[in-house]
């Protein structure tokens, strides 16, 4: 019996032991303490949106195009950046279209970001947008999309304000809620104050929180004032209408005025 249990017990430590993610951490989407270069424990995750690789007018896009936005919406959906941007980089590097090439840059750059490689994700970025014009126009504005979200996020963080500008301005013209974009690079720049619409995001908790309840203020009625009491306030103690008024009837309705 003592040779059994100390058997079970050894291979329960195993079993703990076993447990957790891989060496390199791929597959979490999270930047640990340990990320590299940085004491941060939160980071901003860029992610497709759902149209990315889907037609956004008509006609039929390539499909070769279509196909590697959809894996790239896959791949960084489920959050293993450093496979993304391996095989992005290969597709990128391939035989394929130059439209095919350019998505997978984007693709490979919102994967370098997400491992804070944002210098490389900035070089990659600035790759893909010379030749953005070679993707089809039906899938171009959620490819545009994710590539000035990462050129803006990385350029925040590598300290390039004249960059992260000018891909906020692109957002812009895209459209959207650009606040998602600029919560993105204020958490993640050296001095945020170096970016002016930072300080929409870090203003008093009074602006982005829950309005404080305000609790009514009593109002002393004057001689002159003859107003009804609503049913249930209560009337400030030592004010002429503790004098002449009888307590409200809260059974049979609103309180009627006393006659003087």
């Amino acid at each position: 019996m003592d040779r059994a249990l100390v058997a079970v017990l050894a291979a329960s430590m195993l079993a703990m032991n076993g447990c957790g993610n891989g060496e390199d951490g791929s597959g979490s989407g999270r930047a640990g303490p340990s990320a590299p270069g940085t004491g941060r424990t939160a980071q901003p995750v860029i992610t497709a949106n759902s149209g990315l690789g889907r037609a956004t007018g008509r006609g039929d896009p390539p499909k070769a195009q279509a196909q590697v936005g959809v894996d790239c919406r896959t791949m960084l959906g489920n959050r293993d950046f450093k496979t993304t941007a391996e095989k992005m980089g290969q597709v990128a590097s391939g035989g394929g279209s130059e439209g095919e090439k350019a998505i997978a840059r984007v693709c490979e750059a919102a994967a370098k970001a997400n491992m804070r490689n944002f210098s490389g994700a900035l070089e990659t970025a600035q790759e893909a947008e010379e030749d953005i014009g070679a993707v089809d126009r039906s899938l171009r504005p959620e490819v545009e999309a994710l590539l000035y979200h990462t050129a803006y996020v990385s350029a925040a963080a590598v300290g390039d304000d004249s960059a992260a500008q000018e891909a906020l301005a692109r957002l812009k013209q895209i459209g959207g809620d650009v606040n998602v974009y600029i919560e993105d690079a204020c958490m993640v720049a050296p001095d945020p104050a170096a970016l002016p619409e930072c300080a929409t995001v870090t203003s008093s908790p009074t602006t982005t929180g829950s309005p404080p309840v305000e609790s009514p203020t009593p109002v002393t009625p004057g001689p002159e004032d003859s107003r009804t009491e609503p049913e249930g306030e209560t009337t400030p103690t030592g004010s002429p209408a503790d004098e002449t008024s009888e307590p409200p009837d809260t059974e049979n309705g609103d309180p009627q005025p006393t006659e003087s």
